[in-house]
């Protein structure tokens, strides 16, 4: 009976450590990375119509390094896939290919800004799941992925608001 009041007790530890870690136990190691592969097969392919398209040469500069980065990645994610025994998708799904193709559809300036903003949009929501993965996936190898990707998901988030500001 004496525990029972003490996790009672203290009321405002437990719910801020719920709130924080809501989506920590909805975390699907399985989903995760079957996204990720996706985000980052995308990310690559979006990063090689910008080292075309792209008319700033920062933009450039800046996709060469997606497509650079986002393959290093995919090839760590893969061996935790493949770790994990989790089945991914080789190709681009109608989704993710939407996205090439509306933006694949712009030039110069017009592309320079969409890109960039398109760029911020899904680095907002990869450091959403990475963080999630982070903290809640159930693979200590998948957990250490999330992790150790996060500092370089932020230096593209910092890259990007740089970028955005010079190219409006």
């Amino acid at each position: 009976m004496a525990q029972v009041p003490t996790p009672v007790g203290p009321p405002t530890a437990p719910p801020s450590d719920i709130s924080q870690g809501s989506s920590v136990p909805h975390v699907d190691d399985k989903r995760f990375i079957k996204d990720a592969v996706l985000d980052g097969m995308t990310e690559v392919e979006l990063g090689k119509i910008a080292v075309k398209k792209a008319s700033n040469p920062q933009v450039r500069d800046f996709a060469q390094r997606m497509v650079e980065e986002f393959s290093e990645t995919n090839r760590a994610l893969l061996r935790v896939a493949s770790d994990e025994t989790v089945a991914v998708a080789k190709t681009i799904d109608s989704k993710h290919q939407a996205r090439i193709d509306r933006l694949a559809k712009l030039s110069g300036a017009e592309f320079d800004r969409a890109y960039i903003q398109d760029e911020i949009k899904q680095r907002h929501q990869d450091l959403k799941e990475f963080n999630g993965a982070s903290q809640g996936a159930r693979d200590p190898g998948l957990k250490n992925f999330a992790t150790s990707t996060l500092a370089s998901l932020e230096d593209h988030q910092n890259a990007l608001k740089t970028l955005a500001k010079g190219i409006k």
